[in-house]
């Protein structure tokens, strides 16, 4: 199923027009489960242009869901937008800040259908390797703790 949800996700992405898209995952954070997230932009500006301003979007999940007798907790589901500043001129490294909303749906024997709204902060760095079209990404906030993952720009 979630690697059919990351197809989905993809090639909406490229059928909008997108430039860059970004695969990250992670096992860590404030429920201690996996998660994955994709980030992407329609920005064309190249991303090793000085003092460019890096700037996306994107949706996460978080494996977290459980299933009792007495609870049903869904996964988590949200999105964000991650800001980015290019520290040094010409060097593809750009220094991140990212929040974000993540939205989880559970209920119980004694309570039907909650829905509970979450903040989601933090920051990290991208790096793109000097082809321009290439990226690492390493980040950390409070719902999905340290993740790590790849961009690719086209």
């Amino acid at each position: 199923m979630k690697a059919l949800l990351t197809t989905i996700c993809l090639v909406a992405l490229l059928m909008a027009g997108c430039s860059y898209v970004g695969f990250t995952g992670g096992y860590s954070g404030e429920s201690e489960a996996p998660n994955y997230s994709i980030e992407y932009t329609l920005d064309e500006r190249r991303p090793t242009d000085p003092n460019w301003l890096m700037v996306s979007g994107g949706v996460v999940y978080i494996d977290n869901g459980l299933k009792s007798p007495w609870v049903n907790i869904g996964p988590e589901i949200g999105s964000f937008i991650k800001l980015g500043i290019e520290v040094v001129p010409d060097s593809g490294i750009f220094a991140n800040v990212l929040g974000g909303l993540t939205f989880q749906s559970w209920s119980s024997v004694w309570e039907q259908d909650q829905m509970e709204i979450d903040g989601m902060y933090g920051g990290g760095l991208t790096y793109f390797i000097k082809d321009g079209g290439t990226a690492i990404i390493a980040s950390y906030d409070n719902k999905r703790g340290v993740s790590a993952g790849v961009g690719f720009r086209y």
